[in-house]
C-alpha cells in the first residue's frame, strides 16, 4: 500500500508539472489565499531559489515566508475561519499540523481574526514571535514586533474582542513557558526581551480605535476618466429604460398615463419615492429616478440620488457606483463612500471582513 501511494503522490505531482505547476507547490499543503494587496510583498519558499512577488488571489501555502514593502498591506483568507491582515515592513511564516495553525511573525505588525464558530473542536490558533506566544480563541488581536538593532524584542498583543492567553517564549524549546497571562477585549500587554509578560493595561474606546484603523483596508478611487465612463453607460442605460416605459398607448384622452400608484402628465414619468413601482412597469431590474430624480420621456434624465442597477447608484453631484469587489467587501466609483474588502464602520469595520461574520 505505501508503495502504490507513493506512485500516487509522483502521479500527481507529475501532471502538476505538466500542468505548468511547480512540483514544489504541488506537493505542499495550501493555507490561505491573497484577497487584498497594496504596494509590495514578496514570498519565499523552502524550495524556490529566489523570494517571488506576492500577487492579489495567489495561493498560500504553509511554510511560505511573507515579507511586506513599505507602506504595504496584505490579507490572507485562511481556510475560511481566520484572517490575517499583514503591515508594512513585515515578516510572518504560516505553519500547520492537524489541530494547530501558527501565524510566526519576526518583525512587523499584524491584526488577526478568528472566527470561533468555523473551527472544528480541538483546533487552535497560536500567533508566535521572537519572544512570546499569544493562544487565540474567537479573538481579534493584534501583534506588533519591535526588533531593533542590538535590542530586546518586543511583542505587544492587543485584544479587541474575544480571549488571549499570552506567555514568555522560551528560546531554547520554542514552546510557551512561565505563567499564562489572560487578555480581555480591550486590553493590551507587552513581552520584553526573555522577561515575563508585563502589567495588563486597559484601553479607551478612542485609543482602541486609532490602533484599528491602521488594520483597516480603503481602496483607493479610480480615475477620474474611469468615473465618467461608468456614469455614462449607466446614465444612458436609465435613458433606454425609460424610453421602454413611455412606449405604452395613453391609458386616458388627456395623454396621462398611470404607473403603479402614481400619475404623469406631459410626457413626464414619475416614479414612487425609493422607484419601486418602475420595474413592474416592466424594467429589466434596474431602478431609475429614485429619490428625488426624475425620468423625462424627452431623453433627459436627471438623477438625483437615484439607485440604478443592482446594488449601484448614479446620482448627480458626489454619489456613486458601488460594485462587489475583493472578500466581503466593496469597491466605490464615482465619488460615492466605500470600505474596501470587509468594510463596514465601528471598532471592526475593515478588519473583520464579511466572510467571518
Amino acid at each position: 500500500m505505501r508503495g502504490m501511494a507513493a506512485v500516487w503522490k509522483a502521479t500527481a505531482i507529475g501532471i502538476a508539472c505538466i500542468a505548468g505547476i511547480p512540483a514544489s507547490a504541488a506537493a505542499q499543503a495550501k493555507a490561505g489565499v491573497v484577497t487584498t494587496l497594496q504596494g509590495t510583498a514578496t514570498v519565499a519558499r523552502s524550495t524556490a531559489a529566489q523570494p517571488t512577488p506576492l500577487r492579489f488571489r495567489d495561493d498560500v501555502f504553509v511554510h511560505d515566508h511573507i515579507v511586506t514593502g513599505g507602506s504595504a498591506i496584505v490579507r490572507i483568507l485562511l481556510g475560511g475561519r481566520a484572517v490575517v491582515t499583514v503591515r508594512e515592513r513585515s515578516a510572518l511564516t504560516i505553519h500547520e499540523t492537524p489541530t494547530t495553525s501558527t501565524i510566526e511573525i519576526g518583525s512587523g505588525k499584524i491584526a488577526l481574526a478568528v472566527a470561533r464558530d468555523r473551527m472544528k473542536p480541538g483546533e487552535s490558533v497560536q500567533i508566535k514571535t521572537p519572544n512570546a506566544m499569544a493562544g487565540v480563541r474567537g479573538t481579534v488581536v493584534i501583534a506588533d514586533v519591535a526588533a531593533p538593532a542590538g535590542g530586546a524584542v518586543t511583542t505587544r498583543f492587543t485584544l479587541l474582542t474575544g480571549i488571549v492567553d499570552v506567555a514568555r517564549l522560551d528560546a531554547a524549546t520554542g514552546q510557551a513557558t512561565g505563567q499564562l497571562v489572560t487578555l480581555r477585549p480591550l486590553q493590551t500587554i507587552a513581552v520584553t526581551g526573555g522577561l515575563p509578560p508585563g502589567a495588563v493595561r486597559a484601553l479607551g474606546s478612542h485609543e482602541a480605535q486609532s490602533i484599528a484603523d491602521d488594520y483597516k483596508v480603503v481602496l483607493p478611487p479610480p480615475p477620474p476618466p474611469a468615473n465618467a465612463q461608468v456614469t455614462e453607460q449607466q446614465i444612458e442605460l436609465a435613458v433606454q429604460h425609460s424610453a421602454a416605459l413611455t412606449e405604452a398607448e395613453p391609458d386616458a384622452e388627456d395623454g396621462t398615463r398611470a404607473i403603479g400608484d402614481r400619475t404623469a402628465s406631459g410626457g413626464d414619468t414619475a416614479a414612487g419615492e425609493a422607484g419601486s413601482d418602475l420595474p413592474r412597469a416592466g424594467s429589466l431590474g434596474a431602478t431609475v429616478g429614485a429619490g428625488y430624480g426624475s425620468v423625462g420621456a424627452g431623453g433627459t434624465v436627471t438623477v438625483g440620488g437615484g439607485t440604478l442597477g443592482a446594488g449601484a447608484s448614479v446620482a448627480a453631484g458626489g454619489g456613486g457606483i458601488t460594485v462587489g469587489a475583493g472578500v466581503g467587501g466593496s469597491a466605490t466609483v464615482g465619488g460615492g463612500s466605500g470600505t474596501g474588502s470587509g468594510g463596514g464602520g465601528g471598532l471592526l469595520g475593515g478588519i473583520v471582513p464579511k466572510i467571518l461574520r
